[in-house]
C-alpha cells in the first residue's frame, strides 16, 4: 500500500466511527500509525485480487484440456499456495 492508501484508510475508519471531529483526527493518526506497523510486519493483500486468482486456477485447472499438462501444474501449486497463505478463501470462493 501507498502512503496515501494508507492515510485514507486511516480516515475512513476513523470516519466510520461515531466520533467528535476532533477524536476522529485522532482516531485518524492512530489507525495510521497501526497500519505502517501492520504493513512492515504482514501482506496486507485485497480480499477480491486473492479471490480472482484462486478463480482464475480453478479454472485453469477444470479445463485442463485446454491449457495443457505445464499450465495445470503450475495452476496446481500456485492454487495450492493460495491454500497455505488464504486457507479461508476457497470456503469464501464457493459461496
Amino acid at each position: 500500500m501507498t502512503d496515501p492508501e494508507i492515510t485514507a484508510l486511516a480516515r475512513e475508519y476513523a470516519e466510520f466511527t461515531d466520533l467528535s471531529p476532533v477524536d476522529k483526527k485522532n482516531v485518524s493518526a492512530i489507525c495510521k500509525c497501526f497500519l505502517e506497523y501492520t504493513l512492515r510486519r504482514f501482506c496486507l493483500v485485497e480480499k477480491s485480487k486473492v479471490e480472482q486468482i484462486y478463480q482464475a486456477k480453478q479454472h485453469i485447472l477444470a479445463n485442463q484440456d485446454v491449457f495443457g499438462m505445464n499450465g495445470a501444474t503450475e495452476a496446481a501449486a500456485q492454487k495450492r499456495l493460495m491454500l497455505c497463505l488464504f486457507p479461508e478463501i476457497a470456503k469464501e470462493v464457493e459461496r
